[in-house]
This record gives structure tokens, sequence and C-alpha cells, in this order.
């Protein structure tokens, strides 16, 4: 799931790494997600360290009394320099200067999607761009859809290991 709205993502700006919180929209979409959860049998609750998904999963753990568990490796890609910019200057053909390459950050991301995927029925709070790559490993899915705050998305893990690259 990714975390609720910030006001950046409301700006259409780039947050990548920058640590902001959930804006008050945001709180409302985590708040309304809660009576999504109960269907899905949620056993274990990971999350990025990131303040929204913070936030996120701290919802996410006071309804479903569960422990949150944060794993490094669930951070969104670092931006670098287009970080604060309008998310139509961002060029995501190129690696970021001053940011992290796409072999860096999937291979990160795919060490910690290995840590969890051994839980039980696991929630991860995340972002976008963990959750597309996640996506595009289980299904082959290399669609750019839109990934939808506070929204739990299923993940085929059994479908395909999810390896670094």
């Amino acid at each position: 799931m990714r975390h609720g709205q910030t006001s950046w993502n409301e700006a259409g700006l780039v947050m990548g790494q920058t640590d902001l919180p959930m804006s008050e929209s945001g709180i409302q979409q985590a708040k309304a997600m809660i009576t999504e959860l109960d269907s899905l049998e949620v056993r274990t609750l990971f999350s990025s360290a990131l303040f929204r998904c913070q936030q996120t999963a701290e919802f996410v753990s006071r309804a479903l009394d569960l422990p949150i568990t944060f794993v490094p490796g669930l951070e969104e890609r670092c931006w670098g320099i287009y970080e604060g910019r309008h998310h139509t200057e961002r060029d995501t053909t190129v690696d970021p200067p001053e940011g992290e390459t796409l072999s860096q950050f999937q291979d990160r991301i795919a060490v910690a999607l290995d840590l969890i995927s051994a839980s039980d029925r696991p929630l991860v709070v995340t972002h976008s761009g963990v959750i597309r790559y996640a996506l595009e490993k289980a299904e082959s899915d290399k669609s750019r859809r839109r990934i939808p705050h506070a929204k739990p998305i299923l993940v085929p893990w059994g479908l395909r290991t999810v390896t670094a690259s």
C-alpha cells in the first residue's frame, strides 16, 4: 500500500526521499482505508521509515493491533536534483543527477522484498516506485499505471521470486 498523500503529492512535486508528513487529505485517506483491510487478513506489517509511510502504518497498526517493522530499502527512489521540482521537469529515462541509479534503487528494493516475502500475509506500506517495481517483478506488469494513495494493492508473491537484477 502506498502512503497517504502529502502536500507535495497534491502539488505534483517530486518527493523521492524528501521526508514530509501526510497532508490533511492524506490523513483522511489513511483513516478511510482501514475498513478495506478486514478482508485481507493481514498478519504482519512492514513499512518504509520515511515519515509519510510511518504515519500511514500507524493507522494500520492501531486498527489491526500489529507491530510495525521498518525495513531498510523500502524508501522511494532518491531523485536527487529533481526532488521538490514539478514532476514534468523530471526525466525518468536517465539516472538523476545526485540521485540513485535505477539499478541501485531496484537492487535495494529486491533485498527488502526478499526479506518480507517469507512473512505470513504481509502488508507493506511504501511508495509508488517500490510498488511499481514489485508489480513488474511479480506480474511482468510494465505499465506506468497510477498507484493510488492509501489503497491496498495485491502483489502475487508466489508467481515469481523478487530478486536483485
